[in-house]
């Protein structure tokens, strides 16, 4: 798979990545089900964003056995980091008080560990919706929202 100058993959709505064990087996699947700024937030006492945009992303993950090597998936903010479209790492919290208030617990995804199925969303505050969200350490997988989000 090519990767990009960041040495991350691309991706966008309706495409999968693939977690793989140390052996080179799947441990992982996500599918990218959709990708929204501004979403509708359905928590018991959402915040309104103080330092940009709210965007939600929602997955589908299915995991296999070889995953107990790593762990678990985990999409939480600090798995994410944002650079604006002039290639500067933003050095602010993704994972503010108003993306997690966005959503009820039965919306957001847990954490996923071996043998299991899991669907739900996560939301993050960026500055601005013309850069690019990397999820994932070192191989990332990189999400330009210039180009694949859904405005309401």
């Amino acid at each position: 798979m090519a990767r990009n100058a960041r040495g991350n993959l691309t991706r966008k709505v309706g495409e999968s990545f693939t977690f793989r064990s140390i052996e080179g087996k799947a441990a992982a699947t996500v599918r990218i089900d959709d990708i929204k700024a501004d979403p509708k937030c359905n928590g018991e006492y959402p915040e309104a964003p103080k330092d940009g945009t709210l965007v939600a992303f929602t997955f589908t993950v299915v995991t296999e056995p070889e995953l107990a090597e790593q762990g678990e998936v985990a999409f939480d903010g600090g798995w994410w980091k944002y650079i604006t479209e002039k290639g500067i790492t933003y050095n602010g919290s993704l994972d503010t008080l108003a993306a997690y208030s966005c959503l009820s617990d039965k919306e957001r995804i847990p954490s996923v560990g071996p043998s299991e199925k899991a669907q739900g969303s996560v939301v993050l505050e960026v500055p601005d919706t013309n850069g690019v969200l990397i999820y994932g350490i070192g191989d990332g997988i990189e999400f330009d929202l210039s180009k694949v989000l859904k405005k309401p």
